[in-house]
């Protein structure tokens, strides 16, 4: 189809009114986890008031009742949209595999760089933290919990929510729109800086490879993995080196503490150390990699083409899309001031 009959198919109207219904169920999936946790915790306050004295039992509180109701209900409202066609379904190797495997680590190893360096100026003036808000999370709760809750079921339902049932149905304007507002609305959904960059980094990457090959298990088993390793494998190993003494001695300043924790834990610093040579050994692969293979990430020509200009207009410009948008970055950018 040439550039012509893409624009002459194009209808603003239908097409702003799409990305409003859109942007209205991601709204819906961003306010119900609020208020469904506020009445999990509620009736479990109500019954046991000492549940909720656990991480563990925390995540499991929190995240329950998401994952049993918000998400299925999520799913539900956009399987409601039509699906659209033009992603065809390929194969992956296990090579390919890899090489993904590599590049979305150092997409997210970079990119969460990037957003420590943007959090030093808060950390000047308050003092606070710029750690990812989820190492907390990580070091306190069990490893079993972890698994279940961070490794397989939230990849599962993020990119069934954020890849195959959004790009199936954005798609038909286009695979770039489709990746793009996948990556966007799967950043701004993670709710502050750090995550938000390096979750659109690897969304654009995965919506990808989503529509190149029209298989969500490829993404599924690459997001799960990633969370292995920013999860359990991380938390062992922070655990292994005795992460909270270490951020006490350190805070407390004292130099003979500092000696003492080195001396009591050098087996965890020396295992944390070839740790990390590994870890910067899989960023650097995967940059360059990506530096390598760049010319490849070339999508499909499918679908009605929105004419330039009016694409922001009429992807962004609508209630349902405004309000999910400047929502979420209010409470960014709320968060980055006030934690």
């Amino acid at each position: 189809m040439d550039s012509s009959g893409i624009v002459k198919d194009f209808d603003k109207k239908k097409a702003n009114r799409f990305f409003n219904i859109i942007g209205l169920i991601y709204v819906i999936s961003s306010v119900a986890p609020t208020g469904v946790q506020y009445a999990a915790m509620k009736i479990i306050s109500a019954i046991n008031p000492e549940y909720l004295n656990s991480m563990d039992n925390r995540i499991i509180g929190l995240m329950g009742p998401i994952f049993i109701i918000v998400y299925p209900l999520i799913l539900l409202l956009i399987s409601r949209v039509p699906k659209a066609e033009g992603i065809i379904q390929r194969k992956m190797s296990f090579g390919q595999m890899l090489i993904a495997f590599m590049m979305a680590y150092s997409l997210m190893y970079i990119c969460s760089l990037l957003g420590i360096f943007l959090s030093i100026p808060k950390y000047l003036i308050d003092n606070t933290s710029i750690i990812n808000p989820v190492a907390n999370i990580v070091v306190e709760s069990s490893p079993i919990i972890q698994l279940i809750a961070m490794v397989i079921i939230a990849p599962i339902f993020e990119e069934l929510i954020f890849r195959k049932f959004l790009i199936d149905r954005v798609v038909k304007y286009g695979q770039g729109v489709a990746v793009i507002l996948s990556g966007v609305l799967f950043s701004l959904f993670h709710g502050n800086l750090s995550q938000a960059l390096y979750a659109f980094s690897i969304g654009l990457l995965f919506g990808f490879i989503y529509v190149k090959t029209g298989r969500i298990r490829y993404t599924i088993i690459l997001h799960c993995v990633i969370n292995f390793m920013g999860s359990i494998l991380a938390g062992e190993v922070l655990k292994l080196i005795n992460y909270e003494k270490l951020s006490n001695v350190v805070a407390l300043g004292d130099i003979g503490l500092l000696m003492d924790y080195f001396s009591q834990n050098w087996v965890g610093l020396v295992v944390y150390f070839v740790y990390n040579i590994v870890l910067q050994g899989i960023v650097i692969a995967g940059f360059v990699l990506l530096l390598v293979k760049k010319k490849k990430f070339k999508l499909d020509r499918v679908g009605i083409e929105i004419p330039k200009g009016i694409r922001f207009k009429t992807i962004i410009l609508n209630p349902g899309m405004l309000i999910y948008s400047v929502g979420w970055l209010g409470y960014i950018i709320y968060n980055y001031i006030y934690y």
